[in-house]
């Protein structure tokens, strides 16, 4: 084994250092999709880990600073039909239509079954959600200081389900190519060792990795370098969603776009107007504000993508902290139910919007695509499910609002289904020691020998430094040669960075190894905006800014063929 293998690698595993476990299920992630999995299949009676970066209640799913989570509901059957038809659409043309069948049919049942995870839903109404043709009804929810009250009182019922917060999974293990287990880092970087025949990631999307997220700091990307690493292939990775959000007062705070209606003033870094030589002739500031205040995320398939595109050719211009909103006094008294929620959560926040300025900037929130499953949530490789923000194949180039929340609460619970039955048939491999380091090279050991001439690499600056880069070239504004230049950045740093030598210079092992996973993920994310050569949905080029019939239907999906990313174009069956 040492001859094949560093030293460094084989000192991560080696066996003294090494906690073994058993389980028959693995849920890595404490999001709506990963408590949904883990309730469900903690009720079959078999042994479930529970395993999360953060707390309960953690994830994109329970983000502090907005006012709550919802998603919309077809009134009757022939409205499921109609809806269908509308988000399909939204998708425009790369969004999985089967799987979104599978999910309007089911999120019924799925809110009836909130309580369970400790979340007291209720029904509002007044508004479209993003993105969509008409008014539905929402269910929405908030309190999470409550909800996980809850859910630890109700977690209780089940014996058979263990919990670790503070972990985090490091690398799939498998045997003739299905899961056999999983290394993990708990809080006190001790080394787990788990054997498990099946593992449902559902530790969320990418968005974490940009200098400027709507994300708690534990999305951090991991689970499409995770699947990647195991063999499985993500899909949409290029659709991301980037909607404003506060640079000032209050630092990642959420925009509420409905307040647009009210605006009145918004000019760059030096309190010069920013729209009105932004805009193309004929389109007015006035309609401009007005469609952007119908949907949160960035889109260029209508006229308010000027205003994201202006913002962020100002922050490029030095205006860092992008540009400044100004609103009448009308905002104070709206009755809209939507503006209402939107006053009360700037109000909690400290922030008067009828007295006073803020600041936004195009901020990554969410990503549409992720590791791509059926509609099981069961991915290319056997014992492997995703779910929730880190799945991919049911989105598209754009998205209603709330039909996220609603794949993480449909595909939790499939994945949960699916993966107890396969994990009851399957075959048990015991992994070992020298299994772990085997498969843990790619992930531990660079394959670019280090110029003694240059210092190391260390995480802190390389994680500031490829945030930095991705939000301003690989944000609502792209261009092939910045993404070129981008994409060789990051693959010469993933070939150069060694988690365990920068462990051993002071910093943190999991941070270490959660850099190592973000350049992979970042590898393939740029890849595929590198690779789509027109502009559809949330994914903007500049160089090709007009959507091209030639791509219609067409969906990239990426790959590991040993260390090197692959990238296939599949078109979509008609």
């Amino acid at each position: 084994m040492t001859d094949r293998l560093s030293d460094s690698v084989w000192a991560f595993c080696e066996p003294s250092l090494i906690q073994r476990e058993s389980y028959d299920l693995v849920v890595v992630g404490a999001g709506l999709a990963g408590l949904r999995a883990a309730v469900d299949a903690a009720r079959t009676g078999i042994r479930v880990l529970l395993l999360a970066r953060g707390q309960l209640c953690s994830g994109a799913s329970f983000y502090p600073f907005t006012d709550g989570l919802g998603c919309q509901l077809p009134e009757n059957d022939a409205d499921a039909q109609v809806f269908l038809q509308e988000v399909v659409q939204a998708g425009s043309g790369v969004a999985g239509e089967e799987l979104y069948r599978v999910q309007i049919s089911q999120i019924r049942r799925e809110i009836d079954r909130l309580s369970e995870l400790g979340l007291e839903p209720y029904f509002i109404q007044g508004r479209a959600a993003c993105f969509a043709p008409r008014e539905r009804t929402i269910c929405a929810w908030n309190g999470w200081d409550e909800a996980r009250r809850r859910l630890s009182k109700n977690l209780t019922d089940y014996p058979n389900l263990t919990v670790l917060t503070n972990a985090d999974a490091v690398r799939l293990l498998t045997h003739n190519g299905s899961i056999c287990g999983l290394v993990a880092l708990d809080s006190q970087n001790n080394r787990l060792l788990l054997q498990t025949p099946a593992v449902i990631l559902a530790c969320g999307g990418v968005c974490g990795l940009y200098r400027h997220n709507l994300n708690p700091a534990d999305v951090t990307g991991s689970a499409a370098s995770l699947a990647l690493s195991a063999g499985a292939r993500l899909v949409n990775t290029e659709f991301l969603q980037f909607i404003p959000g506060l640079t000032e007062p209050v630092y990642k705070m959420l925009f509420c776009e409905i307040s647009l209606w009210h605006c009145n003033s918004v000019t760059d870094a030096e309190g010069r107007p920013l729209l009105q030589d932004a805009l193309p002739k004929g389109l007015s500031v006035e309609e401009c504000l007005r469609q952007r205040s119908m949907h949160a995320p960035f889109t260029c398939s209508d006229d308010s993508r000027w205003f994201d595109l202006a913002m962020l050719r100002g922050i490029r211009s030095g205006g860092d902290t992008g540009c400044s909103l100004r609103f009448d006094a009308a905002f104070g008294t709206d009755t809209n139910e939507f503006m209402a929620s939107a006053r009360a959560l700037y109000l909690q926040n400290g922030i008067d919007l009828t007295r006073q300025s803020i600041r936004i900037a195009p901020f990554a929130h969410c990503a549409n695509g992720g590791v791509l499953i059926n509609a099981d949530g069961a991915t290319s490789v056997p014992g492997l499910y995703c779910a929730g923000e880190a799945a991919g194949g049911i989105h598209g180039a754009d998205r209603h609002g709330g039909v996220a929340t609603a794949a993480a609460l449909v595909f939790g619970a499939r994945s949960a289904a699916a993966a107890c039955l396969y994990a009851e048939q399957a075959d048990r491999f015991c992994p070992t020691a020298e299994t772990a380091a085997e498969q843990l090279t790619s992930l531990l050991q660079p394959t670019r020998t280090a110029d003694c001439s240059e210092p190391p690499l260390r995480a802190m600056p390389l994680r500031k430094a490829l945030g930095n880069a991705l939000w301003l070239k690989a944000n609502v504004l792209r261009r092939g040669d910045e993404l070129s230049d981008l994409l060789c950045q990051i693959h010469t740093w993933r070939q150069s960075y060694s988690p365990i030598a920068d462990a051993r210079a002071g910093t943190p092992l999991r941070k270490a190894l959660e850099t190592a996973q973000a350049l992979i993920t970042a590898e393939a994310m740029v890849l595929a905006m590198n690779t789509r050569t027109e502009s559809r949905g949330g994914h903007y080029r500049e160089d090709h800014p007009f959507t091209d019939p030639a791509w219609q239907g067409i969906r990239l999906e990426l790959f590991l063929r040993g260390d090197k990313l692959q990238i296939e174009k599949i078109p979509q069956p008609k």
